[in-house]
């Protein structure tokens, strides 16, 4: 086997490098994170399994192109193309997978209805949560401006200095609002 550039070979080295620094900071952002695990898992979120995995595999592959590009070893070379190789098609079908159900899931965002939120904002904790959301976002309630009923509160006025709801082009609506921007 012949001998590698030693400038491609140096950048080979330098960008795993920088793959394993990301793939340690992935392990500590994991290790913060997984004081909150349960709390997530009980608000029905993703398990924190899958962080592990996945900073776990950053690390140990650019370690592995650490090796081959220092040792210069081609089974070790061939072994790190592979797992680049199952990688990138498993990105393309992650891909694929957000793009089909992108449209789906912003459905089902737009097409919640006022049933859904009218428990929410019968807490006044949360009303007040969603009023100092609203002072510092573009928005007015979750759906709409008719989430608040009769009892719409100034942080919904419309500002014109600051674009009113987010967008100039919508200008200001009366009392009761319709087609504002969401928050969610």
């Amino acid at each position: 086997m012949g001998k590698i550039n030693g400038c491609l070979k140096c950048l080979f080295i330098f960008f795993n490098v920088l793959y394993a620094i990301v793939g340690c900071v992935l392990i500590y952002g994991a290790v913060k994170i997984s004081a909150y695990s349960q709390q997530v898992a009980a608000a029905g979120g993703p398990s924190l399994g899958w962080l592990w995995v996945f900073a776990i595999g950053v690390l140990c592959i650019s370690c592995l192109g650490i090796y081959a590009g220092c040792s210069e070893n081609s089974l070790i070379l061939k072994i790190f193309a592979g797992f680049m190789a199952i990688g990138m098609i498993i990105m393309l079908i992650i891909g694929i997978v957000v793009v089909v159900t992108r449209d789906k899931i912003k459905y089902s965002f737009d097409s919640a209805t006022a049933e859904i939120v009218k428990p929410y904002m019968e807490h006044e904790e949360l009303r007040n949560l969603l009023d100092g959301l609203q002072k510092s976002a573009p928005c007015c309630g979750v759906i709409g401006a008719s989430d608040w009923g009769d009892e719409i509160p100034n942080s919904c006025e419309c500002n014109p200095q600051n674009g009113g709801y987010g967008h100039q082009s919508h200008g200001c609506k009366a009392r009761p609002q319709v087609g504002v921007v969401k928050c969610i």
